[in-house]
């Protein structure tokens, strides 16, 4: 609808309108001319807040994934430079997640009439339980693309990975979500690195993420010697 400098020219423009309106207007009676502008800055104020509510929508949207709802790579990325600036002021201390959904592909091939609206729907599911094993007020997860997700977690010590990566992992694979009637369970993979004053961000997700590919492949391999067993 309009940027915050439209909507500052459209302030000014409305207030340069009222201000020549009452000039081609002196000659007439007061009380028509209070009126007149009464009514002028009734919609002019109108207008300025729809403009207003809609940048704030669009906004939101810009930050949120549609298909989870849950925040985009970009919030993501907001939150992490947030968090290394509270890192470098308080000494705070953070936890970077990579997480990867298992077996998408086993999913968009399912038979039938779902196909890849199967693996929109483990998507979908991977992200509520992922949201379900968060702490409103300290932790944050997004899905950054694909079947992949990233969390920040503020921790107290490096020790807490243990059992945040823990919760993550249980709410997940003791959830699951139902399509075309039948019952679907999942699996994540996972990395994860401490986020602290000094550390370099664009290495920290390269190797949080690599963590996160390794997990996987040991887990593949689980996998096989569960099902050859």
């Amino acid at each position: 609808m309009g940027t915050p400098n439209q909507i500052k020219a459209l302030e000014k423009t409305l207030t340069g309108l009222q201000k020549r309106t009452c000039n081609a207007e002196l000659g007439g009676d007061k009380d028509d001319i209070i009126r007149s502008l009464n009514a002028k800055l009734s919609v002019s104020d109108t207008l300025i807040k729809e403009l207003k509510a809609e940048n704030i929508r669009l906004k939101s949207l810009s930050l949120t994934d549609p298909l989870t709802e849950m925040p985009n790579l970009r919030a993501f990325q907001q939150r992490l430079a947030e968090a290394k600036a509270n890192a470098k002021r308080d000494g705070d201390l953070y936890l970077l997640v990579k997480a990867d959904l298992d077996n998408l592909k086993g999913f968009n091939d399912t038979q039938g009439w779902g196909g890849d609206a199967c693996g929109d729907a483990a998507i979908k599911a991977c992200g509520t339980l992922l949201k379900a094993a968060c702490r409103p007020a300290t932790d944050f997860i997004a899905r950054v693309g694909g079947d992949e997700f990233s969390g920040l977690f503020k921790i107290h010590a490096a020790q807490d990975a243990a059992e945040i990566i823990h919760r993550l992992r249980k709410s997940v694979e003791n959830g699951g979500f139902t399509f075309n009637n039948i019952l679907h369970k999942l699996g994540i993979s996972i990395g994860h690195v401490t986020i602290h004053a000094e550390t370099d961000l664009e290495k920290a997700c390269e190797k949080a993420h690599s963590a996160m590919k390794a997990d996987k492949a040991d887990r593949k391999v689980q996998r096989g010697a569960v099902n050859a067993a």
